[in-house]
């Protein structure tokens, strides 16, 4: 009757059979270890280690605190740059399929850089990530710097490339109100779709295409 096992390895999930192996009113099984070696990219991406920055004030915990920001203000700068430059060479020349080129760069680079940094790639977004708590001020500062550095250098890069490829302004016909409604709409639905999605554990597998469709 006091029949237990105290060692027993199975791969099975949910109701284990093994027990009607043994007899005993007193049988305890015990519970299934989760595997924890493997994490999808969902949950690393959602779920990414904030740079710590400490309390104090302290010359060393400012080393530290830069030490801990510097890889994901690099991936910022990174995917930023990427975004800005695909952005200024496609768009810049007016070619047809522009956005999905721009789209394809966003999706791509949060693939690359979500679980390392959160894949921001916009000082809106990480304005937005702040406001709901999820990065700290002095870390979404870090991240704007990054972002607006990468995209200055992005533009002295096509630019060079591309000379006579402009600036940007409203198109033809477009009065500067309209567009300011316009980017203010969108922006909105992008940042809304980062905060249900990318800062929710419950955003599924899809989260890079929705915010690159975006």
């Amino acid at each position: 009757p006091g029949l237990e096992v105290t060692e027993h390895n199975c791969s099975t999930r949910g109701r284990c059979q093994h027990p009607k192996l043994f007899a005993g009113p007193a049988l305890r099984h015990p519970p299934h270890k989760a595997n924890t070696a493997k994490t999808d990219f969902t949950t690393a991406y959602t779920a990414h280690t904030q740079p710590a920055v400490p309390a104090a004030s302290t010359a060393g915990s400012a080393a530290r605190t830069m030490a801990n920001i510097a890889k994901p203000c690099l991936v910022e700068f990174i995917g930023t740059f990427f975004l800005a430059f695909t952005i200024g060479t496609a768009a810049g020349q007016g070619a047809s399929l522009a956005p999905l080129a721009i789209g394809s760069t966003l999706m791509c680079a949060i693939y690359w850089g979500g679980h390392m940094s959160g894949a921001n790639f916009n000082p809106a977004v990480s304005l937005a990530v702040c406001i709901r708590g999820k990065l700290t001020p002095v870390v979404c500062g870090c991240y704007m710097l990054a972002q607006f550095t990468a995209s200055a250098v992005a533009f002295a890069a096509v630019s060079t490339l591309l000379p006579k490829v402009g600036s940007p302004a409203p198109g033809a016909g477009v009065e500067i109100g309209a567009a300011f409604v316009a980017e203010l709409v969108l922006t909105f639905a992008l940042c809304h779709t980062v905060l249900h999605t990318a800062t929710s554990s419950a955003g599924g597998v899809l989260i890079c295409l929705s915010r690159g469709r975006q």
